[in-house]
């Protein structure tokens, strides 16, 4: 069996590395990146671990073969998802300004190529061009960074550039495997590592050029480094998350350090940590805090509600399917002014906000031929999050540190999406930023309520 996954695996690799040299380069990152995890494993988890990786890679391959001519064939030239050719594009575009190119091409969501006219009309001039992309805006980020000099390097890689997220996509649950079996044991282990995995949307955003792929896997990287750091004591991983965070402010450039919070508590949690080192950690964390927002107090805290509000309020009036946590008073063309907005209203919208949060798309009410394809992921999510509850009962019983900060962060993360979503679309692919760490209580919920794991050692710490 063993050896016809290997076949199967060196079988699409073969296909892809038919079509670029950049297809090769990827391809052989892959198959480094498997001997890798092969080699590094403990002998109990290489099979699984093998098992994981050479299926998630293939499925997703297999997969994005399927997607890609089907798009073709309906005349949509390749593309998955809208967002994925804008990265594209931008990262096109990012190589052609580093090529010295003047006349940028770049390709519609039909397959089009053409000279893009609008950005010289948008910006005015080829070097304020130049210094958007030097100084960055929302559309560039280390992602489209990272493409665009693969690009430069191997040329455009429209089809076998999308290798990249689904390594990425793959290793989310090899790494949450590590995370698990550390806390709760082999067998919800086992069980996270495929939910992850496997789970339909995190799935299929790692079949295109999004950025998201590379957000998840760095959010669990900072927990396993974190959990790492717990047990070894090593400055190292304290390294790896401060490179991991810079990653994240380069992508979500609002949420990183909200996402940070939750592990400044562990490290009061932490043990072997004297009180010296505890108060260094977090003296420079404060500091970076301070010098990123200069002074922190209720007007600030208010103000930054108040922005997040701001941000619903823009996410509903863009149109679409969109739903309301505030009173149509602010949503008006003439926007009532939200810094007169009160506390009560605050907790309405936050409470209004965590509903369409954990239910939207509502199984229904489904508004769009889009909104059904999801509906079997909306089941199989509700069945998720009850199970989560679960397994958040079993980690504080078994393992309150980490899951009190896992549990901090999943509370913090899901209030900033819930308060700032207002687009069904777009709140269904931000909730997964967080998923992963929701799917880690479901594993330990369904291997302790199905007695999987009663014989599982688990860490008390």
């Amino acid at each position: 069996m063993r050896k016809f996954n290997l076949i199967i695996l060196s079988f699409i690799l073969g296909v892809i590395i038919s079509f670029s040299l950049g297809g090769v380069f990827l391809s052989l990152v892959i198959v480094f990146s498997g001997f890798l995890i092969w080699r590094s494993a403990e002998e109990e988890d290489r099979k699984f671990l093998t098992y994981i990786f050479i299926s998630g890679i293939s499925v997703r391959i297999i997969i994005s073969f399927i997607f890609t001519d089907i798009s073709i064939l309906s005349g949509k030239g390749g593309w998955l998802i809208g967002d994925g050719n804008g990265i594209y594009n931008m990262a096109w575009l990012y190589m052609q300004i580093i090529q010295g190119n003047k006349n940028f091409l770049i390709e519609d969501i039909n397959g089009n190529i053409s000279y893009d006219q609008a950005i010289y009309k948008f910006f005015g001039s080829y070097e304020k061009i130049i210094n958007s992309f030097t100084y960055g805006n929302h559309s560039i980020h280390s992602f489209t960074i990272f493409l665009g000099y693969l690009f430069y390097i191997f040329g455009t890689m429209k089809f076998s550039g999308r290798l990249i997220n689904i390594l990425l996509g793959t290793l989310s649950g090899i790494f949450v495997y590590y995370i698990v079996k550390r806390i709760f044991g082999q067998k919800s282990a086992k069980i996270s590592a495929i939910l992850i995995t496997f789970f339909p949307s995190i799935f299929i955003w790692s079949l295109d050029f999004l950025k998201d792929p590379l957000y998840i896997l760095v959010s669990i990287m900072i927990l396993w480094a974190f959990i790492m750091y717990w047990d070894n004591n090593n400055f190292i991983y304290i390294v790896l998350i401060i490179i991991a965070a810079i990653i994240q402010s380069t992508i979500r450039k609002d949420l990183w350090l909200i996402g940070l919070i939750p592990f400044g508590l562990g490290f009061f949690l932490i043990p072997r940590l004297s009180l010296i080192k505890k108060t260094m950690v977090i003296t420079i964390g404060i500091a970076i805090i301070f010098c990123l927002y200069n002074k922190i107090n209720y007007a600030t805290v208010r103000t930054n509600i108040e922005k997040t509000l701001q941000n619903h309020i823009g996410y509903v009036n863009t149109g679409g399917y969109v739903y309301k946590n505030l009173d149509d008073k602010y949503y008006a063309p003439v926007n009532y002014n939200i810094s007169n907005i009160t506390w009560c209203e605050i907790l309405k919208a936050f409470l209004k906000g965590w509903y369409h949060f954990l239910l939207e798309p509502f199984v229904w009410d489904m508004k769009s031929k889009s909104m059904l394809m999801s509906f079997p992921q909306m089941i199989l999510w509700y069945l998720m999050i009850m199970f989560a509850m679960t397994g958040m009962a079993f980690g504080l019983r078994y393992s309150y540190k980490y899951t009190l900060i896992i549990t901090t962060y999943i509370f913090i993360f899901s209030s900033v999406i819930a308060l700032t979503s207002g687009n069904i679309g777009t709140l269904f692919r931000h909730r997964d930023m967080v998923t992963p760490f929701y799917l880690i209580f479901s594993a330990i919920g369904i291997s302790h309520l199905l007695g999987i794991a009663k014989n599982d050692s688990v860490n008390s710490r």
